[in-house]
């Protein structure tokens, strides 16, 4: 995986007050992180599909459920643990990757995911999905959430009908 191109490998938050400029995330890198992705799933035997947001998870627990238990890999492969609602691999690079099942989440209002295991540096993103096909509205026809992750777990912002969510974070 192709780690961002700043100092330190991390990405850096714009500061109009004194003039710094945030990360330019690039073409090159956000192909890297695709790619990435794109091998779990395809890894799994499931076709990329432009429809579903869903597919990573799906690979993830497919990959999860294997024949063979819970592996504890050597160096250059993955380390997965798992779960009843969760999964999570730790890649050889540092990157750890985890899905996790939330309970319902009413509509307008907020509920919390804990990670299995807490990122210890950083948790780069968290994104949540809805497990209901087709979306549930609210009534007026809108139906969205949001998701923000920290290193201990995550809170959904739902604003549209109640639902489950599944939510799929990176972090090292």
């Amino acid at each position: 995986m192709k780690r961002i191109g700043t100092a330190g490998s991390l990405f850096v938050a714009e500061d109009p007050t004194t003039g710094a400029e945030g990360t330019v995330v690039t073409a090159e890198w956000l192909n890297s992180l695709q790619e990435e992705a794109a091998h779990v799933i395809e890894g799994a035997g499931i076709p990329l599909d432009d429809a579903s947001t869903v597919q990573l998870l799906a690979a993830i627990k497919a990959l999860a459920a294997a024949p063979g238990g819970n592996p504890v890999l050597t160096a250059n492969q993955i380390v997965e643990v798992q779960g009843s609602s969760f999964v999570c691999f730790k890649l050889p690079g540092g990157t750890i990757v985890q899905a996790v099942q939330s309970g319902p989440v009413s509509g307008d209002s907020t509920g919390a995911v804990t990670w299995p295991i807490a990122f210890p540096t950083r948790c780069i993103s968290a994104v949540a999905t809805s497990e209901y096909t087709p979306i549930q509205t609210d009534g007026g026809g809108n139906h969205s959430w949001g998701c923000v992750g920290t290193l201990t777990g995550a809170t959904i912002y739902n604003d549209g009908a109640a639902a489950a969510f599944s939510v799929i974070a990176m972090g090292y």
